[in-house]
């Protein structure tokens, strides 16, 4: 026969740390276990702090996003006014004496259609951005004899494009051309 007896109570965990001895005071105390949190103030600061870096790494975002877009559109002038510079050096005394003279000398725009070079249907839409003006003028030479006579043309070749902001932007590319043709010229960048 078994006697049943109730089973002791389950021990509980103390609430508190045990008495500590101090030796500051030379009495013994007992600290409470106290749990930290962040007060208000404290994330409030810290969401600020984290808005503000947020903001700046968006800032510095859409500079570089700005630089690259210059730098693109700075490489595509330079591609045009090389282009056109290849188009006029390829061309003959003649044709480039003639092209002089409807422009009389006057700047004109250089059509970016199907008949540049450079024209694709793809870049149809990016070429709209660009104005290639080209301007061709004759630099006269005096001889010993104290002619002057006038066998060699500046070809100049201006790209201008906008950019954001309404600010305009602009690659010029000078070349002498002189009667001798394709082998007799002299390229300079300003």
């Amino acid at each position: 026969m078994t006697i049943d007896r109730p089973l002791p109570p389950p021990a509980r965990p103390p609430l508190r740390e045990p008495l500590r001895r101090t030796t500051r005071f030379g009495f013994a105390a007992r600290r409470l276990r106290r749990t930290r949190a962040f007060t208000l103030a404290e994330v409030m600061v810290a969401g600020l702090v984290l808005a503000f870096g947020i903001l700046s790494a968006m800032g510095v975002l859409l500079h570089g996003l700005r630089t690259i877009e210059n730098a693109r559109y700075t490489g595509l002038a330079s591609q045009l006014v090389q282009s056109g510079m290849e188009d006029l050096r390829l061309l003959n005394w003649a044709q480039l004496n003639a092209l002089q003279t409807t422009a009389n000398g006057v700047s004109g725009n250089v059509p970016l259609d199907e008949t540049f070079s450079g024209y694709s249907q793809f870049s149809a839409n990016t070429l709209s951005r660009f104005r290639l003006t080209r301007t061709i003028r004759t630099v006269p030479r005096t001889l010993r004899t104290g002619v002057t006579e006038s066998e060699m043309r500046e070809l100049v070749l201006t790209a201008s494009w906008s950019v954001r902001g309404g600010r305009r932007r602009e690659i010029t590319a000078t070349t002498y051309y002189s009667r001798g043709g394709l082998h007799d010229y002299l390229t300079t960048a300003r």
